[in-house]
């Protein structure tokens, strides 16, 4: 009986304790919840606010009413997001044409290539800026690689300036994509989809391709698409290009050999084209890029990630 009577008061003196324990470990999960969701407020409202602060920045300095020479960045893969998308690159091309103060234009050059729409799209804009504003010459400067789409683009610049290690060239198409087939047959699973129209799933990576509907997207699609990008260059480099077979074959040449085969001016940077510019001037960024917090905060990984699997399902053209 003793013994019970102990048990009871002991139970009763530590059931407060561990009800004052309880409430003390909520109270620490509401306070890490709290402290969770102010951390990741303020991650988020400082990287809005420094979107707003470059954007701002760029558009004041864009506006400078001095004489300054306006540059713009072709700086990574073009594509339309999560790269040099055609219609920032577009709008920044044309803010600087129509600017008073900008005395010329150099594009800062530094890309592998990328999508042949958004290349094509700058390309022809930048040819109708040439033409309304011919006072103001546009310099394309290289500096490790201008490949594909970025050499398409810089094919309608007035003069191409490279450094004797710049990698110039690979006037090509790729269109590229997935065979999972032999994958599939190792595990064991078969491709299930209906569709109306025999060659609507004519890349489907799950599928073996037609040999007819292969040559079909090789003899028609990337064999048109490739002579447009060689009509353009021609148009764009016009006498001086050096017409070999061997330009068009995807081929890549480095700084000098550039030059030789009119692909390329004359060795030099932006601090040069400033220099004959005239040493008054200064260079203001037109560019507009787009900050994206996902690639702040993860980098492009899932960025990545979307577009293996966009790739994988829906065959695009590529410079």
């Amino acid at each position: 009986m003793t013994d019970h009577t102990s048990q009871t008061t002991a139970n009763e003196h530590l059931e407060p304790l561990l009800k004052e324990f309880m409430r003390e470990i909520r109270s620490d999960k509401r306070k890490t919840f709290i402290l969770r969701l102010l951390m990741w407020t303020y991650l988020i409202g400082s990287s809005v606010a420094f979107g707003l602060f470059l954007t701002s920045n760029r558009e004041e300095a864009a506006t400078t009413e001095v004489p300054h020479v306006a540059q713009i960045d072709i700086i990574g893969q073009i594509k339309r997001k999560g790269g040099v998308a055609a219609y920032p690159t577009i709008d920044a091309l044309k803010k600087a044409f129509e600017s008073e103060q900008a005395v010329a234009i150099i594009l800062d050059m530094d890309s592998p290539g990328g999508s042949a729409a958004q290349s094509d799209l700058v390309y022809r804009e930048l040819l109708r800026l040439r033409s309304e504003y011919p006072e103001k010459p546009v310099y394309a400067v290289v500096g490790d690689v201008c490949a594909s789409g970025c050499y398409y683009i810089a094919s309608a610049a007035d003069q191409i300036v490279v450094n004797r290690t710049s990698m110039i060239g690979s006037i090509g198409v790729r269109m590229d994509g997935f065979d999972f087939t032999g994958l599939m047959d190792k595990v064991g699973v078969q491709r299930r989809i209906l569709s109306a129209g025999k060659n609507k799933i004519l890349a489907d990576p799950f599928l073996d391709m037609d040999p007819v509907v292969k040559a079909h997207l090789e003899q028609n699609i990337l064999a048109e698409t490739h002579q447009v990008f060689i009509d353009a260059v021609k148009e764009g480099r016009g006498e001086r290009l050096k017409v070999e077979e061997e330009l068009f074959t995807g081929l890549i040449w480095m700084g000098n050999q550039a030059i030789e085969k009119g692909l390329a001016d004359s060795f030099g940077s932006i601090n040069t084209i400033m220099r004959d510019q005239g040493a008054d001037l200064e260079a203001i960024n037109y560019t507009q890029r787009q900050v994206r917090l996902i690639d702040w905060v993860t980098g492009k990984a899932v960025h990545l990630a979307t577009s293996i699997v966009s790739d994988a399902q829906t065959p695009h053209l590529e410079f």
